[in-house]
């Protein structure tokens, strides 16, 4: 059970972080 709920965190971090990269690489293109 707590393996499950260790992922979802681990993807929300991932996403968090993905999103932030992907802002900064809008901010520079731009």
């Amino acid at each position: 059970v707590g393996y499950g709920t260790d992922r979802r965190r681990g993807r929300q971090i991932y996403s968090r972080y993905q999103t932030l990269e992907l802002e900064k690489e809008f901010h520079f293109n731009r």
